[in-house]
């Protein structure tokens, strides 16, 4: 964080605040605090300590995660048999993916109606907060797990 996005920050802190408070799901990632690094012979620098906004109980059924912009330009991750499945991809590798998975599944992305309500709902809120400032930049960060379904029970009748 440079000095004048610290300043934004430490302007807009009172009303962030108050939206989670009155937004407990909202999608605004959670920030823990400030901090100023000095050391000798650099540069103070400030560090944002935000929350781990992935909360899924066994990381292994994670299949991918994103860190979407919206944009094209730049934003493809390079793919390797080194890239674990928690490694953070870009809009271009959705893209791709997306295509891959398609040809033979149409399911690569299912959402229930009310779910897609709730996430529009929270991101028109988030919008509306960071206008307030004249914030834009943003990403939307997405993990795709594997959905694990629910043991059918036998009906008794």
């Amino acid at each position: 964080m440079n000095e004048d996005e610290l300043k934004i920050f430490l302007e807009s802190m009172p009303d962030y605040y108050q939206h989670l408070m009155s937004n407990p799901k909202s999608l605004i990632a959670r920030i823990y605090g400030v901090f100023k690094v000095k050391m000798e012979d650099i540069v103070p620098v400030n560090l944002l300590l935000m929350a781990n906004t992935i909360r899924v109980e066994n990381i292994e059924r994670i299949v991918n995660v994103f860190d979407l912009k919206g944009s094209i330009i730049n934003r493809e991750v390079q793919i390797t048999k080194a890239t674990k499945n928690t490694s953070t991809l870009k809009d271009v590798n959705l893209q791709i993916i997306k295509k891959k998975q398609q040809f033979y599944k149409n399911d690569f992305l299912k959402f229930k109606k009310e779910d897609i309500d709730l996430i529009n709902l929270e991101i028109k809120k988030a919008v509306d907060l960071f206008q307030k400032f004249s914030l834009m930049d943003y990403s939307l960060l997405l993990a795709i797990e594997k959905v694990v379904p629910e043991p059918k029970q036998e009906s008794m009748l």
